[in-house]
C-alpha cells in the first residue's frame, strides 16, 4: 500500500473521530465514554513514529488536532491520568526542535501543550 493511500485513509479516520468528538457522540453520558476517550488517546499517542508521524506533517497536525479535540470534548473529563500524561509526552516530543519537525508543526504542538 502506498504511503499516500495510508495517509488518505488515516486522514479520513481522524476526521471522523474529530467529528464524533465535536458533535458530542463521545460524551460523558455516552455508553463506555471513558473507554472510548482513553482508547482514542491511547491509539494516537502510541503510533510508531517511524511508521506514521514521518509520513507527513499534515497527518501529524491532524493527530494533534484530534488529541486536543478529545481533551476539550465533554468526555475529556473522563481521561485517566495516564492518558493525560501520554498526551503531554506526545505534544512535548513533537514540540522539540531536535526532532527535525518544521517550525509550524512545533508551534502547533506548543499550542496543544498550552491547551493541556
Amino acid at each position: 500500500v502506498a504511503a499516500c493511500e495510508v495517509e488518505e485513509v488515516a486522514d479520513v479516520a481522524l476526521q471522523s473521530l474529530h467529528k464524533f468528538l465535536l458533535y458530542g457522540i463521545v460524551s460523558r453520558s455516552a455508553l463506555n465514554a471513558a473507554d472510548a476517550a482513553n482508547s482514542i488517546v491511547g491509539a494516537l499517542t502510541r503510533v510508531d513514529e517511524g511508521d506514521f508521524w514521518g509520513v507527513s506533517e499534515t497527518a501529524t497536525t491532524r493527530v494533534l488536532e484530534t488529541l486536543v479535540a478529545t481533551l476539550r470534548s465533554p468526555a475529556g473529563h473522563l481521561l485517566t491520568d495516564r492518558s493525560i500524561w501520554d498526551l503531554w509526552c506526545t505534544m512535548h516530543r513533537l514540540s522539540q526542535p531536535a526532532r527535525g519537525h518544521s517550525p509550524l508543526l512545533r508551534r502547533s504542538a506548543e499550542s496543544a501543550l498550552v491547551v493541556l
